[in-house]
């Protein structure tokens, strides 16, 4: 289990940013709005800008599934969704990121029902490798905020919509019993106290 508990700042948190990398097309959501692309002064600026602290470690091959039920105990509500086509930042070429924003204020109207319906399916439809930051993104070096990224999607369904089967392995590494739908190595929660970590699935 890897994580930090935040319970002594997280009452200072306002905006919890979920981010999902998607490389396949293909996967990305089309009910979401589309940002235009990222220009190269962007991704310079972003790269500057990359000052978090690391909250949780990268963990692949983890479900994400029931992190905004979470986040609404917690307090925090979606309130946006969008996709922006972002420059890879070792190599060349872009990749398609859909940034979710959740606040402590509830928004009500047709497209957050969308952007919900967006996150639900790249949250329930595929494990991710996870890594959270705490961010000091603003100019007054006093607005933190949370940000928690997916990447390395890696989908529960073929292209047929059968669900993508495996052999479970023994201590040793061999294969065991009948094929079974392929299981997480790991869980992400954020609990209400402000605690971000990965158990045991």
């Amino acid at each position: 289990m890897t994580g930090l508990n935040l319970s002594g700042v997280i009452s200072s948190i306002n905006t919890i940013l979920v981010q999902f990398s998607i490389s396949n097309t293909n996967a990305v959501p089309r009910c979401l709005r589309a940002e235009r692309r990222e220009a190269l002064s962007e991704k310079e600026k972003r790269v500057s800008q990359n000052n978090g602290i690391e909250l949780t470690e990268k963990r692949e091959n983890v479900t994400v599934a029931s992190i905004i039920f979470q986040l609404k105990d917690a307090g925090f509500f979606l309130v946006d969704g969008c996709t922006k086509e972002l420059y890879h930042l070792d190599k060349k070429g872009t990749y398609t990121v859909a940034r979710f924003t959740f606040k402590r204020e509830e928004v009500k109207d047709d497209y957050i029902h969308l952007a919900k319906r967006a996150f639900r399916l790249l949250s329930e439809d595929a494990f991710w490798a996870v890594k959270s930051y705490l961010n000091i993104p603003s100019e007054d070096g006093k607005t933190s905020f949370i940000s928690i990224n997916m990447s390395g999607r890696k989908p529960l369904r073929d292209g047929a919509g059968n669900l993508i089967m495996a052999r479970l392995r023994d201590n040793d590494g061999n294969q065991i019993g009948e094929p079974v739908p392929i299981q997480p190595s790991g869980k992400f929660i954020f609990t209400r106290q402000g605690s971000l970590r990965v158990v045991a699935a």
